[in-house]
This record gives C-alpha cells, sequence and structure tokens, in this order.
C-alpha cells in the first residue's frame, strides 16, 4: 500500500510541475525553465535527505543538473553510518 501512494504522490508532483512550467512557459521562458529547474533541486533535495544525505548538496546537483541530477539521487545508495568509529 505505501508503494501504491508513493507512486500517487510522485505523478501529483510531476502533473504540477508539468502545469506550473506550462502555464509559465506562456508569460516568460526564462521563469519557466527556473521553475523548473527548482522543483528538480527540491524534489533532489528531498529525496537525499530520506537516504541521509546532505540535502543542500544534493539540491544544487538537482538544479544544475535537471533530470540527471534527479536520476543520480534516486540511484543513490543511502548512507550509512559507521558504528565502529567513536566520536568523543
Amino acid at each position: 500500500m505505501v508503494s501504491v501512494r508513493r507512486i500517487l504522490i510522485t505523478i501529483v508532483v510531476f502533473g504540477l510541475i508539468f502545469v506550473g512550467t506550462g502555464l509559465l512557459y506562456g508569460y516568460d521562458r526564462d521563469l519557466a525553465l527556473f521553475f523548473n529547474l527548482a522543483c528538480f533541486g527540491i524534489i533532489s533535495a528531498y529525496i537525499a535527505r530520506n537516504k541521509g544525505r546532505s540535502a543542500l548538496g544534493w539540491f544544487f546537483i538537482g538544479f544544475l543538473g535537471g533530470v540527471l541530477g534527479l536520476a543520480a539521487v534516486a540511484m543513490a545508495k543511502p548512507a550509512s553510518i559507521d558504528n565502529d568509529t567513536v566520536i568523543t
């Protein structure tokens, strides 16, 4: 059931991005491009945070890389915590 919910949320989010970009494209192409890249950055940061990675770093990768940055964070493995290292 959780995977169906995630699929529906993903469809809605990308639908909103598509509609927002389409509406802005008729008004200003540069603003539409910025909106599109900002959405990719935000989604990349969200996925990275859930995987225990740097949200800010992945935001910029998603923002500058677009679809490629989003694909990279989706394929990245979750960060592992080394239990042998003790910080004092």
